[in-house]
């Protein structure tokens, strides 16, 4: 529908990019052409241009009213409700206009992004497959297409249409982000890091392709490198691990000489990321600081106060009511900022004496006593693959002789007769209970959880269950035992995703 007659003017004006012109003389127009799809349409873009995505919307909604069968229209109005993020409006617009034009590539496109936004992956495939037949060159769409493939657990399929979008467009950072992730988790590693560093070359300022080229290399230990792009998780603009804004009236800490200076470690991450990492703050008194406040999850407080070189152990929700620090820094930035070093002298937790005296009277007082953690918190993005499927994975462990088992699972669960097992879930206060406890063990076996961490940091020996898929980079590439709790962490990994059999196997021949 080519312009003709008094819309002329206002579509020049919009071509020119006077869209508030355009708008005004498209709306003067109105009185006497109020029945022409066409100027809804024009009205509808100038809206869009000026950032107006609603009124957008019910200008394209009164063309498709006016012209059904127009499938340009639905288009736009599934761009402008698409824009609002409204993506169930959105769907039934790129639907109705790819029924109409079934030769729109575009259309087929932009359907699969608000398929895929509703969580509609198979038939986003669909309509990305058919955009990619429609129009080869369209690079976007072959990313898009390996996004759902891996999020439908499909990761070679994954591979070969990011590399195929890689092909069209050979600068996609996208592309080369999410191939570097995927050669990661296969265990390429010299390949996943050029495909990242591909993608840092295509979009410097990429802090998602940082933060895990970081990861990579601390997976690596090459830690000096890891460390310092460690700190892209700080981006506010990234979207794997977004960290709260800080807003206090002190600066950060970036490194400079502390020289007396008070200092306040703030949280972040997981249980397990703070039990591991706490280790640091001692260090920050050598450095020269002069007072040190370390924030922590409530349920952390009574044992960080164990920790040395730590003037105040703060909960959380008392952060705002401390006196004024110099500066203050996030606690996994510490490694990175103290120089890269690795402590690992263990332990460097301890457990409060009434603790361990509560537990020591209800821990049974016979038998070589075992921990056992088999699941973690489901919330975790790999827990699929860490957690076990329940208890009665680790049966072969009752065929040993001697072995007394001790649940450090939160919580209570039902029993198994033939599965003796002491329950503790229920009566833990906070960490401090649960260190108590295993501080009196002779062994912890857990997947990749917490009590790992509270297991290395007490120092007892240990035994990490480590899945196939998605291991995390603390635990190295391929190694036995930890660098950061050595001699008494041994590392057991599974060897498919499918079984953990023979990392049960392992374990037992491992034991003793």
């Amino acid at each position: 529908m080519p312009p003709s007659g008094p819309l002329d003017q206002a579509f020049l004006l919009h071509a020119n990019g006077l869209f508030a012109a355009a708008l005004a003389e498209a709306q003067r127009i109105l009185a006497t052409q109020g029945q022409d799809p066409l100027l809804w349409h024009l009205i509808a873009s100038c809206h869009l241009d000026l950032d107006r995505p609603e009124q957008a919307a019910a200008c394209w909604r009164e063309a498709t009213r006016l012209a059904p069968e127009w499938a340009a229209a639905w288009f736009h109005l599934g761009v402008a409700l698409a824009t609002r993020e409204r993506f169930d409006l959105a769907e039934a617009a790129y639907r109705a206009a790819v029924r109409l034009d079934p030769g729109h590539a575009e259309g087929f496109y932009n359907w699969g992004v608000a398929l895929a936004a509703l969580q509609r992956v198979a038939e986003a495939e669909t309509a990305y497959r058919e955009a990619t037949r429609l129009q080869p060159r369209l690079a976007d769409a072959h990313y898009n297409l390996g996004v759902v493939l891996a999020e439908q657990q499909r990761p070679d399929e994954a591979e070969i249409a990011w590399r195929e979008a890689l092909a069209v467009q050979p600068d996609h950072p996208e592309a080369w982000y999410n191939l570097g992730v995927h050669l990661r988790d296969r265990g390429e590693d010299a390949h996943a890091e050029a495909a990242l560093r591909a993608a840092l070359r295509a979009r410097p300022d990429f802090p998602d392709a940082l933060w895990d080229l970081s990861l990579l290399l601390l997976a690596q230990e090459r830690f000096a490198e890891g460390w310092a792009g460690f700190d892209a998780r700080l981006d506010q603009n990234k979207s794997n691990l977004k960290l709260p804004p800080v807003e206090l009236p002190f600066p950060q800490w970036r490194g400079e000489p502390l020289a007396g200076r008070s200092l306040m470690v703030l949280p972040e991450q997981g249980f397990g990321d703070q039990l591991q990492f706490c280790r640091y703050v001692p260090l920050l008194k050598q450095a020269g600081a002069g007072m040190v406040t370390l924030v922590c999850p409530a349920p952390l407080v009574p044992l960080f106060a164990t920790l040395e070189g730590v003037d105040r152990v703060v909960a959380e929700a008392g952060r705002d009511a401390c006196p004024p620090h110099d500066c203050w820094i996030h606690l996994l930035s510490l490694p990175h900022r103290l120089g890269g070093v690795l402590p690992n002298t263990l332990p460097y937790l301890r457990v409060p004496g009434d603790r361990l005296a509560f537990w020591k009277e209800r821990l049974p007082a016979s038998g070589i006593r075992v921990g056992l953690a088999w699941q973690g918190n489901p919330s975790h993005p790999n827990d699929r693959w860490r957690s076990l499927p329940g208890l009665e994975t680790l049966r072969p462990l009752w065929s040993l002789p001697g072995l007394t088992f001790i649940s450090l699972q939160k919580g209570s669960f039902p029993a198994v007769p033939e599965l003796p097992l002491l329950q503790t879930g229920d009566a833990w206060r906070d960490f401090a209970d649960t260190a108590a406890i295993v501080a009196q063990l002779d062994l912890v076996i857990t997947i990749d959880s917490a009590v790992a961490h509270l297991a290395g940091a007490l120092g007892i020996p240990c035994r990490v269950l480590l899945p196939a898929r998605g291991v995390d980079w603390r635990w190295g590439r391929g190694r036995s035992e930890s660098v950061w709790y050595p001699k008494i962490m041994r590392l057991i990994h599974q060897s498919r995703p499918d079984t953990w059999s023979d990392a049960i196997a392992s374990l037992t021949a491992w034991l003793f």
